[in-house]
């Protein structure tokens, strides 16, 4: 194994772990994008109840 195999895998060990992270950050802006206003709504509803 030669230091330009190394290189190699050192990249795609990087470059899979940066899709990863970002596909990560991604999944998990959408669902608070999709939940967020429904829990907004959800709370909203409760303002009669405390008055």
């Amino acid at each position: 194994m030669g230091p330009l195999a190394l290189h190699a895998l050192r990249t795609t060990a990087w470059w899979s772990f940066g899709t990863t992270v970002l596909s990560r950050c991604w999944i998990t802006a959408g669902v608070q994008l999709c939940f967020l206003p429904s829990a907004a709504w959800w709370i909203g509803s409760f303002d009669t109840y405390y008055r």
